[in-house]
This record gives C-alpha cells, sequence and structure tokens, in this order.
C-alpha cells in the first residue's frame, strides 16, 4: 500500500519570477519569513541585526497582467499591511485589542490608499537606481518600489533607515533553498526563524487608538 502523503509531502512550484534581497552590511541573522502555500503570490526574507533591534523584512510580490498596481492592504497578496501591524504591535496589548486593531488596520488601510503623497526615497535595485515610496508608522516603516516590469518590492524595517538601500536577485541558496525548483512544504516548515523585534509598550502613533 503506497504511504499516504502528508500535507509537508506537497510541492510548491518552482518560482516563475525573481526574488529579490536586501544587502545588510552588519553582523545578522536571515530566514524566509514566508513563501505562499496556495498559489505563490509573494515571497518574504527576514534580516534581524546581532543587536536584535535593527530588523528589515524584503517582499517580492510579482506583478499580474491583470493588475494596475500592487495592493498593500490586509487581504492583498502578502498581506503588508497585516505584517506591519504585527511589528508594532506591542505584546502588553489591552483587553480590547481586537478593538484597537481594527481602529489601527482602517487607519493603514486609508494611508495605503494614498501611496502617490508617501514621501519618496531611492534604492539600487540590481544595479539600477529606483524610486521607493515610504509610509512611517509606529517606530517601523512600510516602502514599496513599484517602477520594476515585472515585480514590485515591500519592505518594512525597524530601527534602519529605508534610503538608499540595495537589493539584488536571489535564488535561496543562502536560506536552504532554491527557489528555481519545487519546493516541498515540509522543507518550508523546517526552515529556521527569527522574527522581527516586538514593542515593549505601545508607541505615540497608537496613543489615539488605545483611547476609550
Amino acid at each position: 500500500m503506497p504511504e499516504r502523503m502528508t500535507l509537508d509531502d506537497e510541492f510548491l512550484p518552482a518560482l516563475e519570477f525573481e526574488v529579490y534581497d536586501v544587502r545588510l552590511d552588519v553582523e545578522h541573522k536571515q530566514w524566509v519569513e514566508s513563501i505562499d502555500k496556495a498559489a505563490v503570490t509573494s515571497v518574504w526574507l527576514g534580516h534581524r541585526a546581532s543587536d536584535d533591534r535593527r530588523a528589515i523584512l524584503v517582499g517580492t510580490i510579482p506583478k499580474r497582467a491583470d493588475q494596475a498596481e500592487v495592493g498593500l492592504g490586509l487581504n492583498a497578496p502578502g498581506r503588508p499591511i497585516g505584517r506591519l501591524m504585527d511589528i508594532v504591535e506591542p505584546w502588553t496589548t489591552p483587553e480590547s485589542r481586537s478593538v484597537v486593531g481594527r481602529k489601527v488596520i482602517a487607519h493603514l488601510e486609508s494611508k495605503t490608499a494614498q501611496v502617490s503623497t508617501w514621501p519618496r526615497t531611492s534604492w539600487m535595485v540590481s544595479g539600477v537606481r529606483v524610486e521607493a515610496a515610504v509610509m512611517h508608522f509606529g517606530g517601523a516603516w512600510l516602502a514599496l518600489a513599484d517602477s520594476l516590469t515585472n515585480s514590485t518590492i515591500v519592505s518594512i524595517g525597524v530601527d534602519i533607515s529605508p534610503d538608499d538601500l540595495e537589493f539584488s536577485t536571489t535564488r535561496g541558496a543562502t536560506y536552504g533553498l532554491d527557489f528555481k525548483a519545487p519546493i516541498t512544504v515540509g522543507t518550508i516548515n523546517k526552515l529556521p526563524t527569527v522574527g522581527m523585534p516586538k514593542p515593549n509598550q505601545p508607541h505615540p502613533d497608537l496613543l489615539d487608538f488605545l483611547a476609550p
């Protein structure tokens, strides 16, 4: 009788898009934050400096032919706003956490609908200088470069400047993967993770949302 397959045995197809990673010139740990397990719509890589304060997530979100612009909302591919919320929300939250969370998410969703008004910085992507839009909130920032032909790079950082970052493509070797080959779900689940730093108390940006 053939062995029963489990979820860990399922394969994700080889990625049909290039995955981008950031250059970080400090001693740090790195990990695969996530690879979407359905149709692969984003890959997120994480870096955290040895001081445990400075950290950055780098998301690659492939563009679709029918997509006018990248979405950043809670239900968008890669959940950029959800990831930012996970980072800025302190461990010590009030009993009304779900209510506060909905208020903050609504605020962030409204901000991401106004990307054209965000301050601009510049990044180097595969040797080419590109413009990136940046939003600061809750002691962190979320930024995106949407001028690439096939993908959008979205980054979320803490205690690292969003200015003059350098990105290049990676096949995943330094993470123990090959993005150009099929990957089992079990392989992804067994990869080491580090995680982004979390605040111990609410940032001033959150205080208005904590008020009754």
